[in-house]
């Protein structure tokens, strides 16, 4: 349901008359019974009798002594909005992933209740939210992570979004999760940018290693020209010619001594 159609949907209900609460299910007792019939849904707050009543009654007894037909899971929590007093104190089942986990918390009212753990769960083209109260430590919950969890609905209630804007959302109180699936870890901005690091870290590496390798294979071997000599004597020398022939013009030169 989009914001203009829960809009339309509340003034509806005000210019209607007041429909006679439903009758919480049987096997409550007298008076948490008596108690869920005075609850007002599309109040900003939960700070109602029969809150106090589910919350006392939770925590006395498991759920599975609840006498009723067993849980009803609920895939489409729109029927939540369109039928609070229909479903008041029914035990019902919901699935959807946990947006927000408040620290455990006590009632400043009620302390006698102990503490308490509010979680918020969204669903994938559900058009509420759903806020759980645990009355077991939920603290450990991961945010993202997606439950299932089974507890009495109570009331629809109202909160204001991020955008400022009112928003409803199917109160149920649960004793706790009864399944947690982990999302998978995503690796944050600064594990990022170390593997990007590491990465082109790497590559430089291996090119300089490439450079140094196609160096010395293709590197010419120096040597100084002066250091050149031959293998092995000449056959014939030059030298010795040219001297033979000088001393042979001094001699005629004198006379053939």
């Amino acid at each position: 349901m989009s914001p203009s159609g829960f809009i339309v949907l509340l003034a509806v209900m005000a210019e209607s008359p007041a429909a006679p609460a439903a009758a919480p299910p049987a096997g409550f007792p007298p008076a948490v019974s008596e108690a869920l019939a005075r609850t007002q849904d599309f109040a900003f707050n939960f700070d109602q009798p029969g809150f106090y009543a589910l919350v006392e009654h939770v925590r006395a007894a498991p759920l599975s002594a609840d006498p009723g037909p067993g849980p009803l899971r609920i895939a489409d929590w729109s029927v939540l909005l369109e039928r609070p007093a229909d479903h008041r104190g029914r035990l019902v089942t919901v699935t959807g992933v946990v947006g927000r986990n408040k620290d455990p918390f006590a009632l400043a009212s009620r302390p006698d209740l102990g503490l308490l753990t509010q979680v918020e769960l969204r669903g994938e083209g559900q058009p509420i939210a759903c806020t759980l109260i645990f009355t077991q430590d939920a603290a450990s919950v991961p945010v993202g992570a997606t439950i299932e969890a089974t507890g009495y609905f109570l009331m629809i209630r109202q909160y204001y979004g991020d955008s400022g804007q009112a928003r409803p959302a199917a109160l149920i109180v649960s004793p706790g999760p009864t399944l947690i699936e982990r999302a998978a870890a995503r690796p944050t901005s600064k594990q990022s940018e170390q593997t990007r690091a590491w990465f082109f870290g790497a590559l430089l590496v291996g090119l300089l290693l490439a450079v140094v390798v196609l160096r010395r294979g293709t590197r010419a071997a120096r040597v100084e020209v002066g250091a050149l000599h031959a293998s092995r004597p000449a056959p014939l020398s030059v030298a010795d010619d040219l001297a033979r022939w000088a001393a042979e013009q001094e001699r005629g030169r004198n006379g053939g001594t």
